[in-house]
């Protein structure tokens, strides 16, 4: 089924999508700034590692886009998370059929409600690692988007299988959700405050455990909300939470051990903002699970220092 898809960003997830999903046939248009659309418009996608694709993308300013046309079988953001509202907020004049979003933290179905209604979500994450290198080529380390409703998500899914990327459908929105946001919470923590790779952390006890304990807090959350944990590919959340510490980082570890065998080295989209000097989404990401575990009345102190800390070290260098 060929669909209209209007993916809101111009970065490196938006770049693997645009670029797998216009090869396979679909009618693609990344909308960013007017710098991010020269640039796209320069010179075509390279993708390496698990894919291998040269690809022209189509870009154009959202108030561009929005006059000329204004209409997509789905919106897929692709942006980071920050000022998330302030982005979706030109796209209401927007003629979309859905939208779904594979930007981290638990807000983010929120605020595409606000632009489409509450059906017409698609849930989405994605388990799909990329970074850029310098001389402009995206290495890609191939994985699964996980989809759920309320919208149906299955002409998005094969949209999607049929560019070549796996995908996995879900009955349990709300699990999904918090399964993939206690995994970014521990990724997120540990990465940056340590400045270490997932190679780096999965083989050392002390900065493993300190990831299960950040999942784990995240779990009681979502518990005191209704919501468990469950596994899904290269997301073994609900495992995490069911099974022994001493099993949970075996499991790390032997993660660890594959992940040598990597193109790149595994750093978080936060990680590599961090070096990169860029804004960080600590109170989208980290700080909507806080603002979510007090109002459930549940303790997360090692949640709550790696926001507080990170909010710190973002405040000093906005100064």
């Amino acid at each position: 089924m060929h669909m209209k898809i209007a993916i809101l960003g111009t970065g490196v997830l938006a770049t693997v999508y645009g670029a797998m999903l216009a090869r396979a046939g679909h009618e693609v248009v990344l909308l960013g700034r007017p710098a991010a659309v020269r640039r796209v418009a320069a010179s075509p996608a390279r993708l390496t590692g698990a894919l291998d694709v040269t690809q022209q993308l189509q870009a154009e300013t959202v108030p561009h886009w929005v006059r000329r046309n204004g209409s997509a079988d789905l919106l897929l953001v692709c942006t980071k998370a920050i000022t998330t509202e302030e982005q979706l907020a030109p796209l209401r004049g927007a003629r979309l059929g859905g939208a779904a979003s594979f930007q981290n933290g638990v807000l983010k179905d929120g605020y595409l409600a606000q632009v489409v209604g509450v059906d017409r979500v698609i849930t989405a994450e994605t388990m799909l690692s990329a970074a850029l290198t310098g001389e402009g080529v995206v290495v890609v380390t191939k994985g699964a988007a996980l989809l759920s409703g309320p919208a149906d998500p299955v002409p998005f899914a094969r949209a999607l299988q049929s560019a070549g990327l796996p995908v996995d459908i879900s009955d349990d929105p709300a699990s999904l959700v918090w399964s993939k946001a206690s995994i970014v919470a521990a990724g997120f923590g540990v990465s940056c405050l340590s400045r270490q790779p997932a190679q780096g952390i999965f083989p050392s006890p002390l900065l493993a455990g300190l990831f299960l304990d950040l999942v784990e807090e995240v779990g009681g959350v979502a518990a005191a909300l209704g919501v468990q944990l469950r596994d899904y590919p290269a997301l073994p959340a609900g495992t995490f939470m069911a099974q022994s510490r001493e099993d949970n980082l075996s499991l790390l570890r032997d993660l660890g051990r594959q992940l040598q065998s990597a193109p790149a080295p595994q750093r978080v989209s936060m990680l590599q903002d961090l070096e990169a000097g860029r804004p960080l989404e600590v109170e989208e990401v980290l700080g909507g699970m806080t603002a979510q575990a007090e109002r459930a009345g549940v303790s997360t102190p090692t949640l709550h220092f790696c926001y507080r800390l990170l909010s710190g070290l973002e405040e000093l260098r906005s100064k």
